[in-house]
């Protein structure tokens, strides 16, 4: 069972429920704010938790779940986070500090290709992902953005607590070439971070979102990433009692 983070709209959150229930998860929505109990029984009775875009700072609660989170993975209990968008600057944020997540990207409604970091060969991310699936990553612009606020590479290699927590997988560049982090994953625990959508892909379906890029490729590589988060959940042994 997957706990989502409830930042976004019902429609929204209903594609982040089946973008992991395609690869085989159930999910629940949490709550706006938890807390002490609250926030034990949530974290007892999921087994990943999952912050999808959006346009809010930092939401306390959500901290809280994360740095239980990372907790608990430094004392051996495998518990996954993903954070999609605006989640993944969360991540940025709680591991890297404020300040570094800018302004300034022309990416919004935009398909991309991933220029591939030295970091994402031997990524636990990528380390089930076919050739095939690499160079349709690395040549077609099949991932799909959405914000306008980012982190450069230079800002993430230039920050002290990003290099020491998060390894770079892939960059991309918005409309003006301006590059981003495009994905990253913890070094030492299962907290993964995509600036992009891969739940758009198949599950969001409005006019705003025009260009979503709907090909084989970009569906195969978006159900790549939801069973791989999917099969991190899968090695949590929290048991599925619902908060």
């Amino acid at each position: 069972i997957i706990g989502i983070y409830p930042q976004v709209s019902a429609s929204y959150l209903t594609a982040y429920k089946e973008w992991v229930a395609q690869a085989g998860a159930a999910s629940i929505v949490l709550p706006e704010s938890f807390s002490g109990k609250q926030l034990e029984d949530i974290f007892l009775s999921t087994n990943g938790f999952l912050i999808p875009g959006g346009s809010a700072g930092l939401s306390t609660s959500a901290r809280a779940l994360v740095e239980r989170a990372i907790q608990a993975n430094k004392q051996g209990d495998f518990y996954p986070v993903w954070g999609t968008c605006d989640g993944f600057e969360w991540l940025m944020e709680i591991f890297g500090g404020v300040g570094d997540i800018v302004p300034g990207f022309d990416s919004e409604y935009m398909p991309a290709k991933l220029t591939f970091t030295p970091a994402a060969k031997t990524s636990r991310l990528y380390a089930g992902a076919n050739a095939s699936l690499l160079s349709w990553l690395a040549t077609e612009a099949i991932t799909y953005n959405a914000h306008h606020e980012g982190i450069t590479p230079q800002s993430a290699a230039a920050n002290k607590g990003l290099r020491q927590s998060i390894d770079v997988l892939s960059t991309s560049v918005d409309r003006k070439g301006k590059p981003f982090v495009a994905q990253f994953e913890a070094k030492e625990m299962p907290i993964y971070g995509n600036q992009f959508h891969p739940e758009k892909i198949e599950f969001v379906h409005n006019s705003e979102d025009k260009d979503i890029p709907r090909t084989p490729q970009a569906i195969a590589a978006a159900r790549y990433l939801a069973q791989f988060f999917v099969s991190e959940a899968g090695k949590s042994n929290h048991t599925s009692v619902q908060p």
